[in-house]
């Protein structure tokens, strides 16, 4: 009798049609899961930057007897009494004072609405965010 150790042809073709195989259905599926990715991406990118300027703004607005001092015609900025604060749109960035806290902004507009009042109008990559805040 013969003793036969190793691997055939037949099987070797076998195993490697399995392995391609089942990289080109990895490789498939990779790439439905990156290309959704950047979908989400961009969505969490735009609400991650309307969090940031609602955290600082509701921090000023919840201040107690901090009024509106001044709001520009155009809207471009708005000022509080107490706190001193000044929200400005430029350069499609938002900047409390002179530190930038929002990027990426299409349009801001800051409308005093009433003194209790303020509308906050923003649209980040082409996604509209509307707020009217009450201040206390």
């Amino acid at each position: 009798m013969k003793s036969e150790k190793g691997i055939s042809l037949v099987s070797l073709i076998i195993y490697l049609l399995a392995i391609t195989a089942t990289v080109a259905i990895v490789t498939r599926i990779s790439a439905y899961f990156y290309k959704n990715m950047d979908v989400t991406t961009d969505d969490t990118l735009s609400n991650s930057e309307f969090i940031k300027f609602n955290s600082y703004f509701t921090k000023d607005v919840n201040l107690e007897y901090n009024y509106i001092k001044e709001v520009d015609e155009k809207g471009t900025y708005i000022i509080f009494e107490k706190s001193n604060h000044q929200y400005t749109f430029l350069d499609n960035a938002i900047y409390m004072d002179n530190v930038k806290i929002c990027s990426n902004i299409d349009s801001c507009v800051f409308t005093y609405i009433d003194n209790k009042n303020v509308r906050v109008d923003l649209v980040i990559n082409n996604k509209s965010y509307i707020n009217t805040y009450s201040i206390l």
